[in-house]
């Protein structure tokens, strides 16, 4: 494990992320999977804060998660026949049924990324 320390006082100490540092611009799958790395992996997030790397994993867990989120929902979307032909025909329907596509695939995206 490699760690960057710093010199204060003589002494070398390891930096280390704040909570705030860490928490900063953080989306949703990143927050629920701190949530997560907190209440059932403790020594993996610690793990991670000791190396600096808490803040990195957390923006990747974020990015993956967007991203099967986005493609799931367009092929739950495509699938169902949400196109523009169906919303032009019923635009409040269309709406009703790609927000269920969108949360659907954003609990499969958490499921597979956040906590695993």
């Amino acid at each position: 494990m490699e760690m960057a320390y710093r010199e204060g006082g003589g002494l070398l100490l390891p930096t280390l992320a704040t909570e705030e540092e860490a928490a900063a611009n953080l989306g949703p799958f990143a927050l629920m999977r701190d949530e997560y790395l907190r209440s059932s992996k403790p020594e993996l997030r610690a793990d991670l804060l000791a190396q600096g790397a808490l803040a990195r994993h957390l923006a990747e867990t974020e990015a993956l998660a967007e991203a099967m989120a986005d493609d799931l929902a367009a092929r739950v979307a495509k699938s169902r026949g949400l196109d523009e032909a169906a919303k032009v025909a019923d635009p409040a329907a269309w709406a009703a049924k790609m927000a269920e596509a969108a949360a659907a695939a954003r609990e499969a995206a958490a499921m597979k990324v956040v906590y695993a």
